[in-house]
């Protein structure tokens, strides 16, 4: 009996104490973050000599097709890291393809963006294929690291292939400013982009 009741002591008291575990640890929350919206162009918006041009998603490969944000520690730089509680609000390949048709409708003038869903064609596309999308981590701080091959195809002909890499700061700590300093990069590589099909 009192083998019993010693028992059934120890159970309570270890129920006991998971249950204040639990308690006094809340459980995380996860957070799910989109690119700022696309401003329009401060200066004239350019005009093509194309009528319409096709985007369709972003390819990628691996980790990057998935929606948890990445990271890479400068102290372990082969490692690619996904953040537990940190997501994209869908896949980056979709938030990209997003993000550029908005960019280019507000920089291009003449040409009709159209929007395109996968295995669907058009005359003249716009492809992209993510290379690098991860926040980087080191002693000097926090940066993001976006890396696109973006290629210009009329007909299956190819007019423009390029890798455009953008690596830059993060003013900020928190995973808000990161994001934030995602769409900057972003924005710079389109930028870049444009430039260079335009000449």
């Amino acid at each position: 009996m009192r083998a019993v009741t010693l028992s059934s002591i120890f159970f309570i008291m270890v129920i006991g104490l998971l249950s204040a575990c639990m308690g006094g640890s809340p459980t995380p929350q996860d957070h799910y973050y989109r690119l700022a919206a696309v401003t329009a162009a401060t200066n004239a918006a350019i005009s093509l000599p194309y009528t319409e041009i096709g985007v369709p998603p972003a390819t990628a490969d691996g980790l990057y097709r998935d929606r948890p944000i990445l990271f890479v520690d400068s102290h372990a730089p082969l490692e690619l890291q996904q953040y537990h509680y940190y997501h994209w609000h869908t896949a980056p390949a979709n938030l990209i393809q997003d993000q550029l048709i908005d960019w280019l409708q507000k920089h291009i003038t003449n040409s009709r963006i159209q929007r395109l869903d996968p295995g669907e064609q058009s005359t003249l596309m716009l492809q992209t294929r993510i290379v690098h999308f991860e926040r980087s981590l080191s002693d000097k701080g926090i940066g993001v690291l976006v890396e696109l091959e973006m290629s210009l195809q009329q007909r299956h002909r190819l007019l423009h292939k390029q890798i455009y890499r953008q690596n830059i700061a993060v003013h900020g700590d928190t995973m808000h400013d990161t994001v934030q300093a995602f769409g900057v990069a972003l924005t710079d590589i389109y930028a870049r982009f444009l430039h260079n099909i335009r000449n």
